[in-house]
C-alpha cells in the first residue's frame, strides 16, 4: 500500500466521523501528518492540506499557548493514545 493509498484509505473511514480525527508521527517531533477533513473545518479550513499549512503540521500550533502541554507529558505510555481538550483560534 502506497503512502497515497493509505491517506485515502484513512479519508475514506475517519472523514464521517464528527468532531475529526488527527494523527501525529510517533517520533517525538509531534508533527502533524494527518487530520481528517471534519478536523480542518473545525479551522475553518476546507482541506486537510489548508489546514496543515495553516498549523505548519505542528501540533502545538493547534491551540491556544496557554493550553499547550507537549505529548509525552500527556500520552498513555500502555496505548500510546491521548485525550485533550484545548482552547483554539480561526
Amino acid at each position: 500500500m502506497t503512502a497515497d493509498s493509505a491517506r485515502e484509505m484513512y479519508h475514506q473511514n475517519y472523514d464521517l466521523l464528527e468532531g475529526g480525527i488527527l494523527m501525529l508521527a510517533a517520533d517525538g517531533a509531534e508533527q502533524v501528518i494527518f487530520a481528517s477533513r471534519p478536523a480542518a473545518g473545525l479551522y475553518e479550513c476546507d482541506s486537510e492540506e489548508e489546514f496543515l499549512t495553516f498549523i505548519s503540521s505542528r501540533f502545538q500550533n493547534l491551540m491556544v499557548p496557554e493550553d499547550y502541554k507537549p505529548v509525552k507529558e500527556i500520552v498513555n505510555p500502555e496505548t500510546g493514545r491521548f485525550h485533550i481538550t484545548f482552547h483554539y483560534l480561526t
